[in-house]
């Protein structure tokens, strides 16, 4: 799933229209420049969050993957966290649905308030280096 948030106040989150234009509306140099977030919720993930973390850092645009720890009782947090994910933890199993939201909430809270809020990639803990697989999915939103 990928769609663009910004925070509009602390724990609301708001999503962007599409301009009636087919190309959005966005310069190609703008296009350039767009930035993406992937979010991963997970839990008990430790084994592959790592590959997984890897493997979304390295798809085209993206400045930022945010790991969303929904209550794992492992070292999923840690792992992700020493492969290079920002790590937000959920003190106990929220589902993947809140630990979805809590992750945009958490991107548009760091997006420059005055820039272009990022586009949010969602991929699942489990993918490992498939994960990168997901970046064709990118280009035809920018």
């Amino acid at each position: 799933m990928i769609g663009r948030a910004r925070a509009d106040s602390v724990g609301h989150v708001a999503r962007s229209r599409r301009s009636p234009e087919p190309d959005g509306g966005v310069s190609p140099a703008r296009r350039r420049q767009q930035r993406v977030a992937v979010i991963i919720p997970c839990k008990d993930e430790s084994r592959r969050i790592a590959s997984t973390v890897r493997a979304a850092r390295a798809i085209p645009h993206v400045d930022l993957v945010l790991v969303v720890d929904d209550g794992s009782e492992d070292a999923t947090q840690h792992v992700a966290r020493e492969a290079g994910a920002v790590v937000v933890r959920h003190s106990h199993n929220r589902g993947k649905a809140a630990a979805m939201e809590t992750g945009a909430a958490v991107v548009a809270m760091r997006d420059v308030e005055d820039g272009p809020a990022r586009l949010l990639l969602f991929l699942d803990g489990d993918l490992g280096e498939s994960a990168v697989n997901a970046a064709p999915l990118v280009p035809p939103v920018l």
